[in-house]
């Protein structure tokens, strides 16, 4: 090194970093590993100073090492990022059925907290492939079950593939009201399959970011959701103590993870923690809509969708003047009769 240099180590607030580099006055040399712009310090001088004058000297990201070592095509491998980071990337990416998935790690996310993951929701097609200390003398390659995985003390320094042994297709469009697990005594208290996916439809969630069911139940129309858009932040909201298990449950079985359950009396949540959805469907209301719609209203962004799913003439009268008082769009509505059900009206309406 030269002399008279001075380490800024990288760590702490990240615009603290970024000023101490600026306040020396001349070019800052920055020692990172890997490649700077995969997951890397690149990514972050680009956010914090966007005009910055950086010239980057890439080496292989340790995927790409992985990848060399067990010669495999890396143009294949789908890269997420756990490190520092909740569980949504990894999340999406298993519910895409992507055949080979490239994951960075941290000491909280290790590989053994990944693989009691897939296995917990059902992703037993994949087998992992764990790079130890790469590119250095204790350097260790190992093709892991997901249940060795699981018990597996890994070096700190690692990165893994997850390889599927199996063809995979994505998320089936409707998943048939039996499969989910229900209420004891109570089979038929479920959005039965044509009405919850008429009701996704109006939801428009194509073009959506959030996603708030309210008066999840079993989670059906929840977990529909997010199997179809695996991108889709989803927020089951419940009262009943007893479905809580069940939406797990469901979860689980329909290799569905991420969608976050928030239990308790929608009158005692505070939205303002929660991100703001622009789709919301009312799946239940306790005979308190009108209240329900007042509550939700600020919080629904502008463009949103408000859909619900009606037996009673009652409820229906009670949406339709409340959201036109509220000066949203003219609702829409689609009659559907399943069976020997009662016909169930589905409406729906956005925010203007």
């Amino acid at each position: 090194m030269p002399e008279g240099h001075r380490w800024i180590p990288i760590k702490g607030k990240m615009e603290a970093v970024i000023e101490a580099y600026e306040q020396t006055g001349e070019p800052v040399v920055i020692f990172a590993s890997g490649d700077p712009y995969f997951y890397g310090f690149g990514n972050t001088l680009k956010k914090w100073r966007p005009h910055a004058n950086v010239q980057a000297f890439p080496y292989f990201n340790c995927i790409q090492l992985l990848s060399h070592r067990e010669q495999i095509n890396y143009s294949e491998v789908a890269a997420v990022s756990v490190h520092g980071r909740n569980w949504d990337q990894l999340d999406k990416t298993l519910m895409e059925t992507k055949p080979l998935i490239g994951v960075l790690t941290d000491s909280q996310k290790t590989p053994a907290a990944i693989a009691r993951r897939l296995l917990e929701y059902g992703f037993t097609q994949y087998e992992m492939i764990l790079g130890e200390a790469l590119e250095s003398s204790e350097e260790k390659i190992s093709r892991l079950s997901l249940q060795e995985a699981s018990e597996y003390a890994s070096h700190p320094l690692n990165c893994l593939l997850l390889e599927s042994r199996e063809t995979l297709s994505g998320a089936a469009y409707g998943i048939e009201d039996e499969d989910f697990a229900a209420l004891p005594g109570r089979p038929r208290m479920i959005t039965k399959k044509p009405i919850r996916l008429a009701a996704l439809s109006a939801l428009k969630l194509d073009k959506a970011k959030v996603f708030w069911d309210l008066g999840s139940c079993t989670g059906s129309m929840a977990i529909e959701a997010k199997r179809l858009f695996p991108a889709l932040k989803t927020f089951a909201f419940e009262k009943r103590l007893e479905c809580e298990n069940i939406i797990r449950q469901n979860m689980r079985k329909f290799q569905c993870p991420g969608i976050q359950i928030k239990m308790g009396d929608i009158f005692d949540i505070n939205p303002k923690d929660l991100p703001k959805p622009d789709a919301l469907f009312i799946g239940g209301h306790g005979n308190c809509l009108r209240e329900m719609i007042l509550r939700m209203h600020p919080h629904l962004k502008p463009g949103g969708r408000l859909v619900i799913n009606t037996v009673k003439a009652a409820s229906e009268k009670e949406f339709t003047e409340t959201c036109q008082q509220l000066g949203y769009a003219p609702a829409s509505e689609t009659l559907i009769a399943v069976n020997d059900y009662n016909p169930i009206k589905i409406i729906s309406t956005r925010k203007v």
